[in-house]
C-alpha cells in the first residue's frame, strides 16, 4: 500500500473519531422546545388493522398523561418535535 494512501486512512479515521468525541452531548443541546411537558402527536392506522384511530389515540394519550406529559393533536408546523404513531 501506497504511503500516501495510509496516511489518507488515518488522517480519515482520526478525523471522525475527533469530531464525535468532541461534543457527545451535542444532539441534546441542540433539540429545545418551548414546553418540555407537551408533545405533538399523530396517528396513522393502516386499512388492514381492526383497531380504529380513536381508540388507538386513547392509548396513546393515556401513556402521555400518565407520563405527565400533555397530549396535543399534531398542527403540523415546521422545527417542532412529535410523536408520530403507525399501526
Amino acid at each position: 500500500m501506497k504511503p500516501y494512501l495510509r496516511l489518507l486512512i488515518v488522517a480519515l479515521a482520526l478525523s471522525s473519531s475527533l469530531a464525535q468525541a468532541q461534543d457527545p452531548l451535542g444532539m441534546y443541546t441542540a433539540i429545545t422546545v418551548k414546553n418540555p411537558n407537551q408533545l405533538e402527536y399523530n396517528i396513522s392506522v393502516h386499512s388492514d388493522c381492526d383497531a380504529t384511530e380513536e381508540s388507538i389515540g386513547k392509548i396513546v394519550e393515556g401513556v402521555m398523561i400518565r407520563s405527565r406529559i400533555k397530549p396535543i393533536q399534531m398542527t403540523y408546523t415546521a422545527g417542532t418535535i412529535h410523536l408520530n404513531v403507525d399501526v
